[in-house]
């Protein structure tokens, strides 16, 4: 169930509001003090949000950089995986499990029944873990999370795709300025560029639908509304392309998509020339 509580979050004024087209304030779905009208939020980055560091050659330090995926100032993101990483992984489902009894999800054996697929995005804070996400890769022996309750889908045995399977973070870090959810979300999507990956799934609700929609996610819904994880969910399809397209669309007229954009192009020097031209603004 790719279910979160998100991030990041500082009210605007009222003129900021009219020229923002963010929404940004994601919530557990049975969180008792949710209201469906609430105010547009906008997100900070830190600036620069790209930081080049020089590392040291010794062994300790290339083994620990390799799975740095991205680092600024004391956040962290680390990619592990269970061949490599078998103690770490072990941590991150030890800290996906107290998050699963915190909210009273029903994930079953879900969290333990990829190792071999799941690819674990770790999100830091001076070192200390904040959050993740779990990206399971398409396959031919595991399967996905979404064909467990979805299996007509066509989806078994396809590398091409994956599953956005769990993203979760820490309850301090919730409504504090991390900007976590995108960082996890944007290195996850330039992980799957990296690996031919065209296609991100998921299993989400229709209220968290309708909000990741807005964000720019173009998540199309692709079952119909079935039980998963105890929650009334459908199964959605994420075109990484379309998604690109949808931030670089986006970023032409607001600065926060501009580093959103920058950060998920911040190795193709081509397309961030094409981000500098100024924001156009409302007459």
């Amino acid at each position: 169930m790719w279910r979160h509580t998100l991030f990041t979050i500082s009210f605007p004024s009222v003129n900021e509001i009219a020229s923002l087209d963010l929404y940004v304030w994601v919530v557990n779905s049975y969180h008792p003090h949710v209201q469906e009208a609430l105010p547009e939020p906008s997100i900070v980055f830190p600036t620069p949000l790209i930081e080049e560091k020089n590392f040291s050659e010794n062994e300790s330090d290339l083994k620990r950089n390799k799975k740095i995926v991205f680092e600024h100032g004391n956040v962290q993101v680390s990619l592990l995986t269970q061949a490599t990483d078998r103690e770490e992984v072990g941590h991150v489902i030890r800290f996906f499990e107290e998050i699963v009894t915190e909210q009273s999800w029903q994930s079953g054996d879900e969290l333990r029944a990829y190792p071999d697929s799941s690819k674990y995005f770790v999100f830091k804070v001076g070192g200390c873990l904040a959050g993740a996400l779990q990206l399971v890769t398409g396959n031919s022996d595991e399967g996905l999370p979404c064909l467990k309750v979805w299996p007509e889908l066509g989806l078994h045995g396809r590398k091409d795709v994956a599953d956005l399977a769990l993203i979760a973070l820490r309850p301090e870090y919730r409504d504090r300025s991390q900007n976590s959810f995108w960082c996890l979300w944007m290195e996850a999507w330039r992980y799957g560029i990296h690996h031919n990956i065209t296609e991100f799934w998921a299993e989400i609700t229709p209220r968290k639908h309708k909000i990741y929609w807005r964000m720019g996610l173009p998540l199309l819904i692709e079952g119909s509304l079935r039980v998963h994880w105890g929650a009334p969910s459908y199964p959605v399809k994420c075109s990484l392309e379309t998604y690109a397209e949808n931030m670089k669309a986006r970023s032409e007229k607001s600065q926060i998509y501009k580093n959103i954009v920058t950060q998920m192009y911040r190795d193709q020097p081509h397309i961030l020339n094409l981000l500098r031209e100024p924001i156009e603004t409302a007459a």
